[in-house]
């Protein structure tokens, strides 16, 4: 950015422009250099013209249709096609408002626009068509989420953090916090700052006490967590869930590799 300060006491500035122009049929570049007066209310105006330079000189190449290549085009689910339909539905009618005056302008190539704005090639766009009896189309929903239970949510909670983090909250409940007023809120800002990966939410660190076995209770305005006999997990139940959940990760990894390979197999046949 240029500043007040970089103009002398007229107000003029000449600043060195470099042009890179096209050569003629050899195709080699040549640099043009001039010397551009520029006042304070010009340098806006400069600057507009230095871009569109810049733009009129972009290399073919980079122009290019994305996804030109069959082989690298993604199979478009109902969602990418309803959102395409959208974009160009959107240019559809800023195409109308503008009426004839777009003529001539990228505005009049709905088609074309709406393929740049998506990312995909024309004929995909065209493939993918706009009718003209919709006026606005809906986005499919997701499926919604199995709801789990309390006790099947902290089990999951258990098995995703009981690993790294069992051992450390059952230590600060038993040893770290002080026995009137412990609660979830108070053994996560604990947590919180005595460690800076620790990344559980609160409704996440309550099922988790739950699972490791404690309990919350309130006697006569005084909040605590104290372990419930039947249920509190012990250090070795915790170091065996670390194992099993070891085993599991590294099973999968052997499974994931073992169903890249086949498909790579399947792919080179």
């Amino acid at each position: 950015m240029v500043s007040s300060q970089d103009f002398g006491a007229n107000g003029i500035k000449y600043e060195d422009d470099i042009l890179m122009s096209h050569g003629s049929s050899s195709g080699r570049e040549s640099d043009q250099v001039n010397v551009i007066p520029l006042c304070k209310d010009d340098f806006q105006t400069y600057q507009f013209q230095r871009f569109c330079n810049i733009i009129r000189h972009i290399p073919v190449e980079k122009l290019a249709a994305i996804n030109s290549d069959e082989s690298c085009r993604p199979a478009l689910g109902k969602r990418s096609r309803i959102m395409i339909r959208r974009v160009r539905l959107f240019f559809e009618e800023i195409k109308k408002c503008l009426g004839d005056s777009c003529e001539g302008t990228i505005f009049n190539e709905t088609v074309q626009l709406t393929a740049w704005a998506c990312g995909v090639t024309p004929d995909i766009v065209t493939k993918v068509g706009s009718r003209d009896e919709f006026v606005y189309e809906l986005l499919p929903r997701a499926d919604p989420k199995e709801k789990c239970t309390k006790e099947e949510t902290q089990q999951k909670v258990l098995i995703k953090y009981g690993a790294r983090w069992g051992e450390i909250v059952k230590h600060f409940i038993e040893n770290k916090l002080p026995k009137d007023g412990m609660t979830a809120n108070v053994l996560h800002a604990e947590l919180t700052r005595a460690y800076v990966d620790f990344r559980i939410s609160r409704t996440t660190l309550y099922y988790f006490i739950r699972a490791l076995g404690y309990k919350m209770i309130s006697e006569r305005g005084r909040h605590n967590i104290v372990p419930e006999s039947d249920k509190a997990l012990s250090v070795g139940e915790l170091r065996r869930l670390a194992k099993e959940r070891k085993e599991q990760t590294n099973k999968h990894d052997v499974t994931s590799e073992s169903e890249e390979h086949d498909s790579f197999s399947e792919s080179e046949e």
